[in-house]
């Protein structure tokens, strides 16, 4: 491209009127022109300067965000023109006019003359060309400085649509990356992920070697570190007081902060580099606000490559960080509806539950009443049966076999309804506990031992895993010996051909009580049977084989010690029933009557006659 230009120049001195003049800036500035590479337009422009002005060196100066750089250069420029670079930048560099300098510094005498011709583009300065020649040549003339102040404009103009294109093109990526990140931060509704991904996304968009994401917490108004990246030391749960360092600051203000320079800032605090082992040198900190209030602040610490933060670093944070707060605030929210959501679930599942144990009150106390009547009715009159079927027993000569055989089916189907009224008035009886300090392991390694001998307990294993650590707890003995009893016994009746029941008791689940589990490897219970389990008379046993009021009269028993009783079970496999009673019973149960240990029972017990 510089060959473009060298070829279709020529010296001022060179022109014999002003057309062939303004032919050759056209043709210069629409080459020029013609180039959107900002990093070729400094050569461009030096190579057409120094054939215009037929100068012997010179150079290019371009203003940043950083100060002046030396954008172009002739490869013969040496130390001291560099040095002479500085004091006429240093001099002229502000100034939107062209200067001659024909007496140079006198350290600088070799050079003869000096051109400065600033690049200026909508009163804006660039940068600037300057020029020289050595030895005792002449200075530059009127129309070399205009022919060359004609090319610098051209060249500011082309330069600065070169760098509204390449920062369109940067704009551009950094909203699709913008863009991509937003989706990525969006992607998730935990708070504790939203947050770590706004800070490591953050560092990525700008480059930063570090980052801290801010929170604003508590009526103070404390700035809480609640993600950190970069740091040798984590910080996660510190806290600053509120308008503390460049951090307090912004969120304070609601402003966004540069720092450059934090050694020269005072609002800087020092004591975090000195816990972190991290250097800084520059701080981007920018508030994330919502309703004209900071909610937190987004620091980030140093550019990978050593450069400032600038002002279209700000814009490009506070961009995202405005969807960070959004992506911030959608997970809070969803965080919030789901722990309400849990909590109407377990009202839900409370009220349920206490609807359910309200109608199994309301249906137990009905026929409860019920049962009374009915085994007081039929007491009576089942009790002469007995007498009677008894005396005729006796009374019938042993050889007439038949007759004989018939009484004793009569008095055994007669006592089965003694048993089934029985357990009726145990049924209609529930409504007191004589609560005693009981020593729940004890009991239950007695029972087994009795319940060993049974027939029906013949070929299952029987396995003891209690919490020899358990304490001693106030309920009624016999009333949990009529629960573990009839537990025991349905678990051997569901192992026909064998299996293992296992005892076990523990803490739990909440302190202050206690578990107790029997369960067993049998038939298991289907889900349809499950939901009848506790209803009186419902039983899946054989007729003749149980009453349906066992498992009733046990869940009326826990009930009344303020206790909970569950089930799990999968057919094929077994069933689980799990009983929570308190180590200590509420003081306001009602019913209940507490005697010390050894006191004797009170004569309310059920009548088992």
């Amino acid at each position: 491209m510089a060959d473009e230009i060298v070829e279709g120049s020529r010296s001022a001195g060179e022109f014999l009127d002003p057309n062939q003049e303004l032919d050759f800036l056209y043709r210069i500035g629409e080459t020029i022109g013609a180039k959107l590479d900002a990093d070729l337009l400094p050569d461009l422009a030096l190579v057409a300067s120094l054939e215009i002005a037929d100068a012997d060196l010179g150079a290019v100066i371009l203003l940043g965000d950083d100060g002046w750089r030396v954008a172009a250069a002739l490869e013969q420029t040496g130390q001291d023109f560099d040095d002479l670079l500085t004091r006429v930048v240093a001099l002229h560099l502000n100034r939107a006019r062209p200067a001659v300098i024909d007496d140079p510094p006198v350290a600088h005498a070799s050079y003869s003359s000096l051109l400065w011709v600033p690049l200026v583009v909508a009163e804006k300065t660039l940068g600037g060309i300057l020029l020289g020649r050595r030895g005792a040549r002449r200075s530059f003339t009127t129309t070399e400085v205009r022919l060359v102040a004609t090319l610098a404009g051209q060249a500011a103009a082309a330069l600065n649509n070169a760098r509204v294109l390449e920062q369109t093109q940067v704009y551009s990526q950094h909203l699709q990356e913008l863009n991509a990140i937003t989706r990525e931060i969006f992607a998730s509704l935990d708070v504790e992920t939203v947050l770590e991904r706004i800070l490591n996304s953050a560092c990525d968009l700008l480059g930063a070697v570090a980052g801290t994401l801010f929170l604003v917490e508590g009526p103070e108004r404390e700035l809480v570190f609640r993600v950190v990246k970069g740091s040798e030391e984590t910080l996660l749960g510190r806290r600053l007081a509120a308008g503390t360092g460049i951090v307090g600051t912004a969120a304070s203000t609601g402003l966004a902060q540069i720092v450059n320079r934090v050694d020269l800032n005072d609002n800087w605090f020092q004591g975090l580099d000195a816990a972190t082992g991290l250097r800084t040198r520059s701080i981007l900190a920018v508030p994330l606000v919502k309703e004209d209030a900071s909610i937190g602040v987004l620091e980030l610490i140093n550019k990978r490559d050593e450069s400032n933060f600038h002002d279209h670093d700000v814009a490009m944070l506070e961009a995202f960080a405005g969807q960070a707060v959004v992506a911030l605030e959608n997970a809070r929210l969803h965080e919030h509806l789901q722990a309400r959501n849990r909590e109407l679930r377990e009202a839900m599942r409370g009220l349920q539950e206490a609807q359910e144990q309200l109608i199994q009150k309301e249906k137990l106390a009905s026929v409860g009443q019920l049962a009374a009547g009915v085994a007081h009715e039929i007491n009576n009159p089942l009790s002469s049966i007995l007498l009677y079927a008894d005396v005729l027993c006796q009374e019938t000569p042993a050889q007439n076999a038949q007759q004989h055989e018939d009484l004793q089916m009569i008095l055994k189907e007669a006592m089965r309804c003694r048993t089934i009224v029985n357990d009726l008035l145990s049924f209609s009886r529930q409504n007191q506990v004589l609560a005693q300090p009981t020593d729940l392991n004890a009991l239950l390694e007695e029972m087994v031992k009795e319940l060993r001998i049974q027939e029906r307990f013949q070929g299952v294993e029987i396995r003891m895993d209690l919490d020899l650590e358990l304490p001693i707890i106030e309920a009624d003995p016999f009333q949990l010996r009529q629960v573990f009893s009839n537990l025991m016994s349905n678990a051997a009746d569901a192992m026909p051909a064998g299996g293992t029941l296992t005892m076990r008791t523990k803490r739990g689940p909440w302190p202050g009580l206690i578990t107790a589990e029997v369960q067993d490897t049998g038939e298991g219970i289907t889900k349809e049977n499950m939901r009848k389990l506790f209803t009186p008379f419902f039983t899946t046993k054989p007729m003749g084989k149980g009453t349906g009021l066992g498992l009733a009269i046990i869940y009326g028993i826990v009930k009344m010690h303020r206790g909970q009783i569950g089930v799990e079970s999968q057919v094929g496999q077994g069933t689980t029933f799990a009983l929570t009673l308190h180590e200590e019973l509420p003081a306001q149960l009602e019913g209940t009557e507490t005697r010390a240990a050894g006191q004797p029972e009170s004569d309310s017990r059920p009548n088992k006659s």
